[in-house]
């Protein structure tokens, strides 16, 4: 799944709180 290889990705990069909010956007 692409966005489960996005999710992981971008959690390393900024925090998992923000990785939630865009992901909830």
């Amino acid at each position: 799944n692409p966005q489960n290889g996005s999710y992981s990705f971008n959690e390393q990069m900024v925090p998992n709180e923000a990785v939630k909010d865009f992901f909830k956007n």
